[in-house]
């Protein structure tokens, strides 16, 4: 509620929604995104997914109404000294860069740091008293772990891993010779 930042607010909110990796969400390209299905869908491509298996994350309302927003701002003609400047969105556009940027990983320390500004705002940036580095109790990556929870709790574990991309998940299984599965044709 207290995020203002026209970047920064969509971006969390398809964090809390999909359950990706920060930089799994800062690799979106606009080809991917796909508002015409409700909920909107983003397409993870393999290259910039952890586990190399590509998959697809579901947005909530909320995150798709702001992603488009700001999708809307960033693609608005601009007036720079008298002039208009034409902003044409183009399919291999990176969605939370402002300027033509190629790399998720440069925007990442950017994004990091206007949501570290966020916590100072929102009065929730305390850090763990345990070990060396003093990291902060909240994080991008807790963003994820809401995703897990929350899914478990409502499905099940091996569900809520598969959703959020984990590649060696338990799966259950049943052998053939268990009997209790189809049996091969003779």
């Amino acid at each position: 509620m207290a995020c203002n930042n026209r970047r920064l607010k969509p971006y969390l909110l398809v964090l809390a929604s999909g359950g990706m990796r920060a930089t799994e969400r800062l690799a979106i390209r606009l080809m991917v995104v796909d508002f015409s299905d409700s909920p909107s869908k983003v397409h993870i491509r393999r290259e910039y997914a952890k586990t190399k298996v590509p998959r697809d994350i579901y947005m909530s309302e909320e995150a798709t109404q702001y992603l488009k927003q700001w999708l809307d701002w960033k693609y608005q003609d601009r007036k720079i000294k008298g002039s208009t400047i034409k902003r044409q969105a183009l399919g291999h556009d990176l969605v939370f860069t402002v300027y033509n940027a190629n790399d998720p990983n440069s925007l990442y320390v950017k994004v990091l740091n206007e949501f570290e500004r966020l916590l100072n705002v929102a009065g929730m940036d305390q850090r763990k008293d345990s070990g060396v580095q003093q990291r902060r109790k909240v994080t991008l990556h807790s963003m994820r772990r809401f995703v897990k929870t929350v899914v478990s709790d409502q499905v099940n574990q091996d569900y809520s891993e598969w959703f959020i991309g984990h590649n060696k998940s338990p799966y259950y299984s049943k052998s053939l010779r268990d009997g209790s599965c189809m049996q091969r044709s003779v």
